[in-house]
């Protein structure tokens, strides 16, 4: 079997002290940019790989960081999670990612099972279950572990932490608007596998929009409908011209409603808030609408090794994004 190689490897190799690798491998300011470059060389020279086990036993950041995804079945998140990806490989952190599949009790074994693996910190999406159990304890407590936490997209009043999210209720306000401008003068908008905070977001956006257009109130919440009073109910009593969804699946279910409507009426615009995947983003009319996967997933990465390597005020930062069509 080939024998690591070690630090005192580098060293003596280099003639420089075990302790001076070290600090030139972890870009010690007290280390000249020459010596640091030389080491650099040398460890990828020799291929170098740092005992992670022995770092952290000396107190040192691991350079680890995990992800959790609810899912990875949408564009977003997956442009999330190539830039995420992107921006920890250039500055040579080690990504760790982990899947909730929309479950809260996934999400804590993640969440655990991270912290046990040493990350210096989370970035985490949350799953709706988690938002409707108002269950947030497995999120505080990465802190209390002396870890970073980053929430993006879906984000809670609940948890002091660094945050990036997109600006739901304006993005519902400015595509009413740009509905209404377009000709269509009854706007619905279907609510569905949304947490509270997003849903009230969306409310206070559409009501905005439907108060400057005059348009009649045609919100739906489709998680809190009971009996007979379907997202299909709502569309077939109530005949509205576009409808704005959240859910890829149920925008499609309702693109489909159109094939079965009178003749005499008008096909249904549909606008999604979210990027469903790619095959049902090709093979549809409905018009989805990006939240930004790629830039949220960017300043999360940069924010958390930010965070990591203490270059930020200890005050909780929070960036809230524009959509882009």
């Amino acid at each position: 079997m080939k024998k690591s190689i070690t630090l005192r490897d580098i060293a003596e190799s280099l003639n420089l002290s075990a302790s001076t690798v070290s600090k030139a491998l972890n870009n010690s300011p007290e280390i000249s940019q020459n010596t640091k470059k030389r080491v650099h060389e040398a460890a990828a020279l020799k291929h170098y790989i740092p005992n992670v086990s022995a770092q952290i036993l000396k107190g040192y950041k691991t350079k680890s960081i995990g992800v959790v995804m609810p899912t990875l079945d949408s564009k977003f998140y997956t442009d999330a999670l190539n830039a995420i990806e992107q921006q920890t490989d250039d500055r040579n952190y080690r990504l760790i990612l982990c899947i909730s599949n929309e479950s809260y009790h996934k999400e804590v074994s993640c969440v655990n099972k991270l912290v046990q693996s040493q990350v210096d910190g989370i970035i985490i999406s949350p799953s709706v279950e988690t938002y409707q159990k108002k269950k947030f304890s497995h999120l505080t407590s990465v802190q209390d572990f002396k870890k970073a936490l980053v929430l993006f997209d879906r984000i809670s009043d609940n948890i002091e932490c660094d945050k990036i999210s997109i600006n739901l209720d304006l993005m519902v306000e400015q595509q009413i608007l740009k509905l209404h401008k377009g000709g269509y003068k009854k706007v619905g908008f279907v609510a569905s596998c949304m947490d509270e905070d997003a849903l009230n977001k969306c409310k206070t956006g559409y009501y905005n929009a439907i108060e400057n257009t005059g348009q009649p109130d045609l919100f739906f919440n489709a998680e809190a409908a009971t009996g007979s009073k379907t997202y299909k109910h709502f569309i077939q009593k109530e005949l509205p011209d576009a409808v704005i969804v959240c859910d890829a699946l149920l925008a499609l279910k309702i693109e489909e409603l159109n094939s079965i409507r009178s003749k005499h009426n008008k096909e249904v615009e549909v606008v999604c808030l979210n990027q469903g995947n790619t095959l049902q983003m090709s093979s549809s009319k409905i018009r989805f609408l990006s939240q930004n996967g790629s830039e949220q997933g960017k300043i999360s990465a940069d924010l958390m090794m930010d965070r990591v390597e203490g270059l930020l005020f200890p005050e909780p930062m929070q960036f809230v994004l524009e959509s882009a069509v």
